[in-house]
């Protein structure tokens, strides 16, 4: 995939920073050696930017500590304050406090910061011709997930509050660089005639500060409303039917969706959809098997809501003789039943 070269890049990084960090004494400079140390969550910031969506489809593992490439949420929130955030600040306690603040009501801010983003977009009316031909902002189908009161009553809230240590703390830098832009052409104006202030706005200066307060508009919509409907995805305690097709069934539909629902199929799409189904299965009996262990009441909501996924045209693909067990997957699935062995 696009995205594992630079993962790939990132985690080399991290590493040469953890062995200078073990191989050179910084026991006279504390001071850079915290640096040095809180280095390391850099790659996990430009991991998080650039496939915010591989990163927060492993968030249960990385929540929890895990992984040898992403630190701790507290120990990530803590080292971008030291890098970035406490610089801006008289006071070191009044950033950590600001941060902990901002991590604890992280999905009410982001929330509207987020409708307050698409409204500003939609509300341009000058520009809005060109943003239908273009779609320069982001606007995909997992931003339908935060605003689902099925899929918000799912949500696993231990497992946000220890996200949102790592959203928060993304999303507040990525206001600070959306909005530079537009700061910088208010004070460039404020600078140059200050009697124009505020009744610039009909001059060039009030359109160009409009034109970046637009531009800043579609930066919050990948570097806010992106990530943030990517963890909502994937913080759902029992997937709902939307959840499941936009997560494990994601790339079957995809396939089905692009050959008509398979109404002219050929060997290789058939060959293609039949490895998609196989893997989708096996998705499914782990998932299956872990809310499983949770509860029974869990267990039969889960299965209810699987089956709602639309997996008719995949029977036009399988075999009577040659797909047996795929079919007896792809019926069970449908008829609400698990497939779970004995």
């Amino acid at each position: 995939m696009a995205w594992t070269y630079p993962v790939k890049c990132l985690v080399r990084f991290t590493r040469k920073i953890e062995r200078f960090t073990r191989a050179v004494p910084f026991s006279d400079f504390p001071v850079i050696e915290d640096l040095f140390k809180s280095l390391r969550v850099v790659p996990t910031l430009l991991y998080m930017t650039i496939a915010p969506q591989v990163f927060y489809s492993r968030i249960n593992r990385y929540a929890e500590g895990k992984s040898s490439i992403v630190p701790p949420p507290a120990t990530f929130a803590t080292s971008v304050a030291v890098l970035f955030i406490i610089g801006l600040f008289k006071s070191e306690n009044e950033a950590r406090a600001l941060l902990a603040f901002a991590v604890v009501t992280a999905p009410v801010w982001i929330y509207l910061i987020i409708v307050v983003t698409y409204v500003l977009i939609f509300l341009d009316r000058p520009l809005l011709h060109y943003v239908y031909i273009f779609q320069p902002f982001w606007m995909g189908p997992e931003l339908s997930v935060m605003f689902s009161p099925s899929v918000i009553a799912r949500i696993d809230g231990k497992l946000l509050m220890r996200a949102s240590m790592f959203l928060a703390t993304q999303c507040f830098l990525a206001i600070l660089v959306a909005f530079m832009p537009a700061v910088g052409i208010t004070a460039l104006v404020m600078r140059i005639r200050p009697d124009l202030y505020p009744d610039y706005l009909p001059n060039i200066f009030g359109q160009a500060f409009a034109g970046t307060l637009y531009f800043s508009a579609i930066l919050l919509t990948w570097l806010v409303a992106r990530p943030a409907a990517y963890l909502f995805l994937y913080c759902v305690r029992i997937p709902t039917a939307q959840v499941l097709q936009l997560t494990i069934a994601r790339k079957l539909l995809a396939t089905i969706e692009a050959n008509d629902n398979f109404r002219f199929v050929s060997d290789p799409v058939t060959q293609k959809a039949r490895s998609e189904w196989d893997e989708v299965v096996v998705k499914l009996r782990k998932q299956e098997r872990t809310i499983c262990a949770v509860s029974s009441r869990a267990h039969r909501e889960y299965l209810t809501m699987r089956s709602e996924i639309f997996l008719e045209p995949l029977y036009r693909c399988l075999d009577g003789e040659k797909d047996k067990s795929r079919l007896n997957s792809l019926r069970k699935v449908a008829a609400g039943e698990t497939l779970l062995s004995n």
